[in-house]
């Protein structure tokens, strides 16, 4: 049914094309009313680099009466509260244009760019968040500090039933979520409106939300100590397509044959862990213990973490600076709830960038078993190899060792190895170099389709050629890490 309030809002649709410096908007696909809306932190504040998601709810009064307007990240402002809380704040915003200063005349480009401005520009005097507005007053270096803490949580991307449970318009589930664990609570009301799913154990669901309100309201300074891996691996590789996250996944996949193992994809750019182990429909969540990882298996002994599973669409590309980069890395290190693990397998990004810089720097405090380098056979992909060796040396990384992959092709009929490449190069390139030859790893078709498939390859194809080679390469890897 049209109505001039949603006549006027399909006008102002046009923001969309052109938006304002700083500011996009867009209504929902089912309702012209419910508008979701991104805005840019200011440059030269403290909210600068920020990404605030905002949802405004219009009424068919308006443009005679003003929309509501929410945060849907996190924000510490004195002038606008949390959504993403239990109890008391609800995301409300102190704005005068939306209460006693609104006129008809302000269109969804004024909403945001005067909550872009509200942001480098607050006023204290009538504070939403009386925590925050003291602490601009008082002493503003904490206050920048916390700032900087939801710049960072703003990078976040959370998923798309986040709009739905915050509106009046019920709408399907956002996605799947970690296929073992979940429990998701009602953003405004408390413990009496938590859904339980999964088997997830209620005492620690009621903990969890406990904490959560006792933080919120400021009674509980809450620190916790996320048990880190035990052991901690990288796979190196000097260059892309050598297949070095097809050998991480296929060893952290045999590993967890005989212990609790966590993968971590760090290739923040270009994630495709998920992919490769069958599990891009999953999404973590956030909970007072951490981030959950997604389990790709039932018994839960293979944990894994990746940007991908923060993505609402898996072909969205990531163009992030160091700064993302290395808030996420830590996000990943420090703050993911690994369960535990006895290893982790950290899979990183080709050649030597911001993420290898950043996990070497928050991993101090763990012990860095070493690190395994993947190459080819080719002499392009070994001089890049060669630059992996060093920066391991320069960095204090011990070196496990060099996996030669894609040394030959494996027959399906008769298991015999055709060389494609130059033979035994691998081996004297770790002669050369003085580094461990752990192995050469064949082409091999089937090993490829248990990729596709996210499947153990070794597991299910325990007496092929490349099974063995992989089971080799742990076993040596394995007794230089005493285990």
């Amino acid at each position: 049914m049209s109505t001039p309030a949603r006549r006027r809002l399909m006008l102002l649709f046009r923001l969309q094309d052109d938006p304002p410096s700083g500011v996009s908007g867009a209504p929902t696909e089912d309702n012209i009313l419910i508008w979701q809306a991104i805005i840019f932190g200011p440059q030269d504040s403290p909210f600068e680099d920020g990404t605030f998601k905002v949802i405004l709810q219009f009424t068919e009064e308006y443009p005679n009466k003003p929309p509501n307007v929410k945060f849907l990240s996190k924000m510490f402002h004195p002038n606008g509260a949390f959504l993403m809380t239990i109890v008391y704040n609800d995301g409300s915003i102190c704005l005068d244009i939306l209460q006693n200063r609104w006129s008809p005349t302000y269109d969804v480009a004024a909403i945001l760019t005067s909550l872009q401005s509200l942001l480098d520009e607050p006023n204290p005097n009538s504070p939403a968040n009386s925590v925050a507005a003291q602490l601009y007053q008082e002493n503003r270096k904490e206050y920048n500090k916390r700032v900087q803490q939801v710049v960072e949580l703003s990078w976040m991307n959370f998923p798309d039933d986040e709009v739905a449970e915050n509106s009046e318009t019920p709408r399907g589930s956002g996605g799947h979520r970690s296929s073992t664990r979940d429990a998701s609570s009602s953003q405004s009301t408390g413990i009496n409106k938590t859904n339980l799913r999964d088997g997830l154990n209620f005492q620690l669901i009621f903990i969890q939300l406990i904490i959560s309100q006792l933080v919120e309201i400021e009674m509980l300074i809450f620190v916790f100590s996320i048990k880190m891996p035990a052991k901690v691996i990288l796979i190196l590789s000097g260059k892309g397509g050598v297949g070095k996250t097809t050998f991480a996944c296929q060893l952290a996949m045999l590993i967890s044959e005989q212990y609790k193992v966590g993968l971590l994809d760090l290739d923040l750019c270009g994630p495709s862990v998920p992919t490769v182990l069958g599990l891009k429909d999953h999404l973590v969540h956030e909970s007072p213990l951490g981030w959950t990882p997604v389990y790709a298996d039932k018994e839960e002994k293979l944990a894994v973490m990746s940007v991908g599973f923060l993505l609402n669409n898996q072909d969205s590309a990531i163009i992030w600076r160091g700064p993302k980069k290395e808030a996420m890395v830590e996000q990943f290190v420090k703050k993911v709830n690994w369960g535990g693990v006895d290893f982790l397998i950290v899979d990183t990004p080709p050649g030597t960038s911001d993420e290898h810089i950043s996990v070497i720097k928050h991993l101090e405090n763990v012990h860095l078993a070493g690190a395994v380098i993947v190459t080819t056979p080719q002499e392009v992909s070994l001089i890049d190899a060669a630059r992996e060796i060093s920066f391991c040396k320069v960095t204090g990384i011990n070196i496990l060792g060099v996996v030669e992959n894609m040394s030959g092709y494996l027959c399906p009929h008769c298991d015999h190895v055709t060389n494609v490449f130059s033979s035994h190069t691998g081996v004297q390139f770790c002669q050369q170099h003085q580094v461990d030859f752990l192995g050469q790893l064949p082409i091999e078709i089937r090993l490829s389709q248990c990729m596709e498939d996210g499947k153990n390859f070794c597991k299910l194809n325990p007496d092929n050629n490349a099974s063995s080679v992989f089971k080799d390469i742990w076993d040596k890897i394995s007794k230089k890490i005493n285990c």
